[in-house]
């Protein structure tokens, strides 16, 4: 039985699946992830970091690196509704496809007002409830081989 077989046998609850299977996500290197388990852990990390400061902290804390990603992940798992508002906050804040190295996030208050509306769009999604638990459930429930 594979990791993820197990928390999806151990909990009903989509929130206790995702949290089950990013305490295993978590200690891992990111270049040992399958495709699964760093969907999971971009989402997380945006999830995480947009849900405590907005996304202009989850920029300001390096997520202008991975936000095409993490995009990328919340299409592959199902989560169009949300991946559609990081898209938005990807385009208000003018973030290159491939971000360079030296890359300095410095919105203008402009952007960040910007930003500040879209966060509210996303603390209203539901997003534990409706759109992205359940989605990366289901994911899980169609790729138990990328949890193992």
């Amino acid at each position: 039985m594979t990791y993820g077989e197990a928390a999806l046998a151990k909990h009903t609850d989509a929130w206790k699946v995702v949290s089950e299977v990013m305490k295993v996500v978590y200690g891992r290197d990111d270049q040992a992830l399958t495709p699964g388990e760093r969907h999971f852990g971009l989402i997380n990390r945006l999830i995480d970091e947009v849900s405590n400061g907005g996304f202009d902290q989850y920029f300001f804390n390096g997520g202008h690196a991975e936000v095409h990603a993490a995009r990328e992940s919340l299409v592959a798992v199902g989560a169009s509704r949300t991946a559609e508002l990081v898209k938005q906050a990807i385009t208000t804040a003018k973030l290159p496809v491939t971000v360079p190295e030296d890359y300095d996030y410095a919105p203008s208050d402009s952007q960040t007002s910007k930003l500040n509306q879209l966060d509210q769009q996303f603390y209203d999604m539901k997003l534990e409830s409706e759109e992205i638990y359940p989605r990366l459930v289901e994911y899980l429930q169609k790729h138990t081989g990328e949890f193992a």
